[in-house]
């Protein structure tokens, strides 16, 4: 699972796809990232609203992330690889809701941006 989400914990401002705080990590840095992880995935798993906006951004997109995310099939995850941004955005929609079960992670690695930003990847405990 890869998201990028602020550092109160939201992945979208107030309205659907409000994603503005992804600007302030963007970059030659970050998009290297997003296409290295791109190489090495095996699916891409969205909700319906996400994939549905995914969906219609990246089938008319060019280049090179474009075409990985397109080739990807459908499977399970074993990974959270989650990104911060330096901001508080005060609202917006959690990247988890409120109930949802435990599951126990272990952090497998961290990257600290030139944005600002970081990385951390977590591996799900068996």
């Amino acid at each position: 699972m890869w998201n990028f989400i602020t550092l109160d914990g939201y992945f979208e401002g107030d309205k659907n796809w409000d994603l503005s705080f992804h600007e302030l990590v963007w970059g030659p840095e970050l998009e290297k990232i997003s296409i290295d992880q791109l190489k090495a995935a095996d699916c891409l798993v969205f909700g319906r609203v996400t994939y549905e906006g995914m969906a219609a951004y990246w089938k008319t997109e060019k280049g090179e992330i474009a075409d990985l995310m397109n080739e990807i099939n459908d499977n399970l995850f074993d990974e959270y690889r989650i990104g911060v941004a330096p901001i508080i955005a005060g609202s917006g929609r959690p990247l988890f809701q409120k109930g949802i079960a435990a599951r126990p992670l272990t952090l497998a690695s961290s990257q600290q941006l030139s944005t600002g930003g970081l990385i951390m990847t977590f591996k799900a405990n068996k």
